[in-house]
């Protein structure tokens, strides 16, 4: 019995989408709080989680429209043919940047954990590239799963470790006792700096990728929803509405605890907000440990889904230059015909052949049979390889979470869903087709302008 049949629940569905939510993500969100402001962030926090759950929901329709299982390939050849190379590219580049990060999250966090618990200050435990390649070695076997309804027992898991976050921050903007004080680190009294609640424009438009990516998890949905059981609409809808309900959830809690994280410093907050924290605490430790473990278990979820885009790259070139040759032997057989005097001769190529060698056949999940396992584990090998090396030597996540916010993230929330949608539902129109216009013009609005607020100097 195929996985299609079998199916999994709508709580896989849940708990991968919310897993791949919460990551890297949830750390930055706060900084972007800082730099927007409290009550636009509030506002911007509202905002895009309606304008994520209305993209996963397109994005589900556009794929029963085409047909289950499906792809963004078979979508983009249904709605925009040409173009599936281009959305596949910017889909598996953004699924690359974003597990990048994670190795990074948990190289920043790790050594001040060891530090914190276990006194060691120096030797291995306290470099930034052992725990690197640890959280990598933890994370590839699980890269390697060919279902991600397989990782849902990560996911979970996941979430619980974004209570232990969401505590720590809770016990320290409480500060229930001298233990729990934010500002041990610092020689002054207070580490606070000036809060606003509203900044200037370009500041505000500069933190949109932070909150674009902060719910961004489009590149899982239509294989979460291709292994559902019963996928009907409302199952779907159901799993997306969860998980995108328990990603506002914990970013309110971790944003008013994020409104009490921005209270406790302020315009301070850069980057990952556990660097603020005192690093002798050993419940900031734990809290470290936490989050690294997250972004490890959310390694796997960005892998998946770009591990088939760039199959699907691949297939598409091969495709695409062994089209190139047909064409040039039915070139040579038309010429060689024409200056013969033989007369019913039998091509040398026969076209119903070449239409179906053309089709690859796909398996139950989508994916092209022609998917071998050397391809497989070689596309699994380089994204591995490739992402830990660069962790290995970039420490900046911001600036990660924001070209990634500003590129990749804006296509598969806003500019894939609306495209997608707005041309295979041409002839149904109604209010639903204008939503998708609003979403597409949205994501062709933010992605240019985010970009060039990242390469302008602040």
């Amino acid at each position: 019995m195929s996985s299609m049949s079998a199916g999994s629940p709508v709580r896989t569905v849940t708990f991968v989408l919310a897993n791949t939510i919460l990551g890297a993500g949830m750390l930055g969100l706060p900084s972007a709080f800082a730099q927007c402001g409290l009550l636009v962030g509030l506002l911007l926090l509202g905002l895009f989680a309606a304008t994520a759950t209305t993209s996963l929901h397109l994005l589900s329709e556009a794929a029963d429209r085409v047909g289950r299982p499906a792809t963004f390939k078979t979508m983009c050849e249904a709605s925009m043919p040409g173009f599936s190379l281009v959305f596949d590219l910017a889909i598996g580049i953004k699924c690359f940047g974003v597990a990048t990060s994670y190795l990074i999250v948990c190289g920043d966090n790790m050594p001040a954990a060891m530090e914190a618990l276990a006194g060691v200050s120096t030797g291995v435990l306290s470099s930034r590239r052992f725990w690197v390649l640890v959280s990598f070695v933890l994370a590839a076997p699980l890269s390697l799963l060919k279902n991600i309804s397989r990782l849902r027992f990560t996911a979970a898991f996941s979430l619980v470790c974004v209570c232990i976050i969401i505590i720590t921050v809770l016990l320290y903007a409480i500060h229930p006792s001298e233990e729990f004080n934010p500002c041990s680190n610092s020689s002054s009294s207070s580490c606070r700096g000036p809060i606003y609640a509203v900044k200037d424009v370009g500041s505000i438009v500069r933190s949109i990728p932070v909150f674009v990516f902060s719910y961004t998890c489009h590149q899982n949905i239509i294989s979460t929803t291709n292994e559902l059981a019963r996928p009907t609409p409302l199952r779907a809808a159901a799993g997306m509405i969860s998980a995108v309900g328990i990603a506002l959830v914990t970013y309110i809690t971790l944003a008013t605890a994020g409104v009490w994280r921005y209270l406790t410093f302020g315009d301070y907050l850069t980057g990952d907000i556990l660097k603020k924290y005192p690093e002798g605490s050993k419940v900031v430790a734990i809290a470290r440990i936490g989050i690294s473990l997250i972004v490890t278990m959310c390694y796997p979820l960005q892998a998946h889904p770009s591990r088939n885009c760039f199959t699907s790259v691949w297939n598409t070139l091969k495709d695409a230059l062994k089209a190139h040759r047909e064409r040039k032997v039915a070139a040579s057989t038309m010429s060689l015909d024409s200056t013969t005097s033989t007369t019913n001769s039998t091509p040398l190529v026969d076209p119903l052949v070449l239409q179906a060698e053309s089709e690859p056949a796909v398996d139950d999940h989508g994916n092209g049979v022609e998917s071998s396992v050397l391809l497989y584990l070689s596309i699994s090998a380089i994204f591995l390889c490739s992402s830990a090396a660069i962790a290995l030597v970039v420490s900046d996540l911001t600036l990660i979470l924001t070209i990634v916010g500003a590129t990749g993230s804006t296509a598969v929330s806003y500019i894939l869903p609306g495209a997608c949608y707005m041309l295979l539902f041409w002839q149904d129109g109604g209010w639903r087709w204008f939503l998708a216009l609003t979403i597409l013009c949205l994501g062709l609005i933010i992605m240019p302008l985010s970009l060039a607020l990242v390469a302008i100097p602040k």
